[in-house]
């Protein structure tokens, strides 16, 4: 009698366990708009403690958006599955302008969801955690027609960025200077009201 073993290969996908902490160059694969560095001490935890940097101010990344994306397998997929309904991410504005940051959901180029309220950071502002709450009722779509259900069930990319009031598909360019740490994927209990 002849067996034959089939495997399926799966692609590693958005977990709960996903945490970006830039103390590895596994870690390190955002990108966007700016100049992006990694900084191996002063981060949220103090000395020896790793962050990104992001930079929109001079050279090549002047006047350019501030933002940074990953679509790396491990930030990809089926949230809803995957049970992550938050973003939990420590930030730090080192310039002196005001920055309003929000997360985007990507389910392709011209599918967008983003945070419905920035997180306002004033000009050199320490380090701040923050959780961006992926849920319909904290998100607004800004691109395209697909329902919150399909992006979420269906994501290609992650941002993060600078976007000012209303939210909008593109963000704004702005000459500033942010600290990215912790990015991490998280269940959160839902808020429901009686």
């Amino acid at each position: 009698m002849l067996f034959i073993a089939c495997t399926v290969m799966g692609t590693a996908q958005i977990t709960r366990s996903t945490n970006d902490d830039f103390e590895t160059i596994a870690s390190r694969d955002w990108a966007g708009g700016g100049i992006e560095t990694y900084v191996e001490t002063g981060g949220p935890q103090g000395d020896d403690d790793a962050f990104m940097q992001l930079d929109s101010r001079g050279g090549v990344g002047q006047g350019s958006h501030l933002a940074c994306h990953n679509s790396n397998p491990r930030w990809t997929g089926n949230y809803a599955i995957a049970g992550v309904n938050a973003i939990g991410v420590w930030l730090k504005n080192f310039s002196t302008q005001t920055l309003n940051m929000r997360i985007v959901l990507f389910s392709t180029d011209t599918q967008r969801w983003t945070s419905k309220t920035g997180l306002t950071m004033n000009p050199n502002q320490g380090w701040t955690y923050h959780e961006f709450r992926l849920d319909p009722a904290n998100m607004v779509r800004v691109l395209g027609n697909l329902t919150h259900k399909q992006v979420i069930t269906n994501v290609t990319k992650i941002m993060i960025r600078h976007d000012p009031e209303p939210p909008s598909s593109g963000g704004a360019a702005i000459d500033s200077l942010l600290g990215i740490d912790d990015v991490q994927a998280l269940r959160r209990p839902l808020n429901i009201t009686p």
